[in-house]
């Protein structure tokens, strides 16, 4: 008897279905022939809710299933208490059709389910002649995390974009603090206080506060010094006058083609009959340089505070800059704390020398996310002093004067003082060397857990200024001390695990309600756990490394774990890491809490990827319970 030959399916219905499967990875890459053939060949299932989709170990037709609706999960039999969560777009089983094994999990539909079912056979011939579809066969993972970089770096280069455009409003910018005087001060009161504030330019006000008149440098070769005036001219008398000015809802065009047009190098910026800043020019053409010479230089010049804070400005700048051009998480990361770096020893240089102080004889460290080399956008101050030795009170005092004054120039350059109080200008964090070591055997030997809590972020101390040469050897006795000392191990892990992945049981993302949102903290519930977990294993592996990735590469070979569950662990640290610094640029106000992920706005291609690598984390968790806990 002739076989039927099955029905094909109208070539409507097959542009329908392609192009419902083209809003989804990898099919959106691939040419219209090929998903096309995919379809064709394939058969749709509908699967109520509580139905078993595939079963586990059941040898059958092998099929490539796409979740097309529903929500559904996948358990394993060796560990049945967690589920792998699928939503909309997923495939499954990839792995086991790779194998050529029958399916490893059971999954069940949760919710009415529609599948589209490919023969592996097809799917297998279709890689044959597409290499998107044969590239995300072998490797899924990163076409998903390819993808999901496209879009984080077209959204960052459309923000670097509006960034330096002539159109933002000068709210949105930097407008450097402006000094003032009253226009009833005399030449010389004006001249010192420029050259002692080392600025270029005065705006004179009435008693009323109101501005009506600029001195510049530019003006004082024409209207002073060759017309001969004395310095006990009033200055009213030489003042620009009237005086334009601009206001904040004004943009940088608008600043532009004022200074233009009558031959300005500076704009005041007034708001409520107030002088609020004042615009350079410099300060408008500075928006089209991004260069990492360009900042460093601008940090190494400056001196006084207004300088400081445009500098640290310009390091935000350029890391929007670096996010467009796609760079990598850690990559840009490490340049983040370079530049603070630079941005901090140059604080730190300027307010020792004012005290008369040398830096031979003390070292500023770098203490959480700047010791580590990964400061991201928005952080706040970890740092310490470390001093040869203390003279009596007055030397400590001294140090911690100087400290006092790094804090505040820090505080107002956006680096916020630290809420812990985990500052150099606190004395608990302004110790000699042989203080910092008895300090150091004290945490690792008697320590409750909430000193653990507090002085955990004292291992990733790095030195920033001044004299480094004590930090190494501390570094290495704290390596030596703490594989001898199992019970601090032991601390460390169950305060580890007090914060568990923003996982379910059934393996969904579980946020938190939090100003009529659901979030997750990607530092409290991501990053943060990725760098605890390494400074334990590095810790206990006598490792004196302080960046998590060197860590993780470092603790894992020694730990003889296989290189491919290494590879993983960073790539789930890198991933939340960008994703992190994405929220943090996107953040809509100084009130939200700038690490926090709107699970409303990511795409389904962000929620695969962070499921999976949240499932990393949590087999790290298991892997220093079993080995600390047991």
């Amino acid at each position: 008897m002739t076989q039927r030959p099955q029905p094909q399916p109208s070539h409507d219905l097959v542009s329908l279905q392609v192009a419902q499967l083209r809003e989804q990875v990898p099919f959106e890459a691939m040419d219209w022939p090929d998903v096309a053939a995919l379809v064709v060949a394939a058969t749709q299932r509908y699967y109520p809710p509580g139905s078993t989709i595939l079963d586990e170990g059941v040898e059958g037709r092998p099929n490539l299933h796409i979740l097309l609706q529903g929500q559904a999960t996948a358990r394993r039999a060796d560990t049945p208490d967690e589920a792998r969560h699928l939503e909309a777009g997923e495939l499954f089983p990839l792995e086991d059709l790779l194998a050529a094994q029958a399916p490893t999990a059971h999954y069940t539909a949760l919710q009415d389910c529609f599948c589209l079912l490919i023969p592996w056979p097809e799917a297998k011939r279709v890689a044959q002649r597409s290499q998107v579809w044969a590239g995300f066969l072998q490797q899924r993972g990163q076409v998903f995390l390819d993808a999901s970089r496209r879009r984080l770096r077209e959204e960052h280069a459309a923000l670097a974009l509006y960034q330096q455009s002539w159109e933002r409003p000068l709210r949105e910018l930097h407008v450097r603090p402006v000094v003032t005087l009253p226009t009833s001060a005399g030449l010389r009161q004006v001249l010192e206080t420029m050259q002692r504030e080392r600025i270029g330019s005065v705006v004179l006000t009435q008693a009323d506060g109101a501005a009506v008149g600029i001195l510049t440098r530019h003006d004082l070769l024409e209207r002073v010094v060759l017309a001969a005036i004395t310095l006990d001219t009033p200055v009213s008398a030489v003042m620009s006058q009237p005086l334009l000015t601009l206001s904040p809802a004004d943009t940088a065009m608008d600043a532009a083609l004022l200074m233009t047009r009558h031959g300005m190098r500076h704009v005041p910026v007034v708001s409520e009959g107030r002088v609020t800043g004042l615009l350079s020019e410099r300060d408008l053409f500075g928006l089209q340089s991004q260069s990492i010479h360009h900042v460093s230089a601008a940090i190494r010049s400056a001196e006084a505070l207004p300088a400081l804070q445009q500098a640290a400005t310009a390091v935000r700048q350029f890391t929007q800059h670096l996010l467009a051009q796609g760079l990598q998480a850690g990559t840009l990361t490490g340049l983040i704390s370079h530049l603070n770096d630079l941005l901090t020893r140059r604080i730190v240089t300027l307010e020792a020398g004012r005290a008369g102080m040398t830096l031979d004889d003390a070292c500023w460290l770098a203490l959480g996310s700047e010791g580590r080399e990964e400061q991201t956008i928005a952080t706040d101050q970890d740092n310490a002093w470390v001093v040869r030795q203390f003279e009596g009170t007055s030397t400590r005092q001294q140090w911690l004067t100087i400290a006092g004054r790094v804090n505040a120039v820090l505080d107002a350059c956006g680096f916020p003082l630290c809420r812990g109080g985990i500052m150099a200008s606190n004395p608990k964090c302004c110790l000699s060397i042989e203080e910092w070591v008895q300090q150091f055997r004290h945490w690792i030997t008697q320590a409750s857990p909430q000193d653990l809590l507090k002085a955990s972020v004292f291992f990733d101390l790095r030195a920033v200024a001044g004299n480094a040469a004590w930090v190494a050897p501390l570094q290495a006795s704290i390596a030596l001390l703490v594989p001898t000392h199992p019970l601090f191990l032991r601390a460390l892990v169950e305060n580890h695990l007090t914060h568990g992945v923003p996982l379910n049981w059934l393996g969904q993302l579980q946020g938190q309600e939090a100003q009529g949102h659901e979030v997750i903290d990607l530092k409290l519930q991501g990053t943060g756990l990725w760098v605890e977990a390494a400074r334990i294993m590095a810790l206990a592996q006598g490792i004196s490394a302080t960046s998590t990735r060197q860590r993780l590469q470092l603790a894992g070979a020694r730990m003889h774990v296989a290189e491919p569950e290494v590879q993983a662990w960073l790539a789930s640290f890198d991933y939340l890491q960008l994703l992190r610094l994405h929220a943090q640029t996107n953040a809509a106000d100084a009130s939200q809490n700038r690490n926090w992920l709107r699970l409303d706005r990511i795409t389904a291609v962000d929620r695969q990827l962070l499921k999976s690598h949240w499932r990393t984390l949590r087999s790290v968790q298991q892997r220093l319970q079993l080995d600390y806990l047991r």
